[in-house]
């Protein structure tokens, strides 16, 4: 009986030790390997900028335009889910 109570102890110690243990520090800086095995850090811009031909390829009223569309879309779905029923055309427009 001592044996089996040792060795489910052992078992649970065990499996709690691998369960909590990790492989790798979860800090370990980001590297990029190109092609030609070079390693080398992935530094983070503080701004990003997005352009095409010299020209920025972001449009912020596009941007508000999809968002406020979003927005209306989720009142809609919010009603519909409450047991209203809607509209086709109120979607469509």
């Amino acid at each position: 009986m001592r044996k089996t109570a040792f060795k489910s102890l052992a078992l649970i110690g065990i499996a709690s030790m691998i369960s909590l243990s990790s492989c790798s520090d979860d800090e370990d800086e980001k590297v990029i390997i190109d092609n030609g095995g070079l390693i080398s850090p992935v530094t983070t811009p503080v701004n990003y900028e997005f352009s095409r031909l010299g020209q920025s390829s972001v449009d912020y009223s596009g941007q508000t335009s999809r968002l406020d569309q979003l927005a209306e879309l989720t009142v809609e779905l919010k009603r519909a889910d409450a047991g209203n029923s809607i509209s086709s055309a109120t979607l469509l427009n």
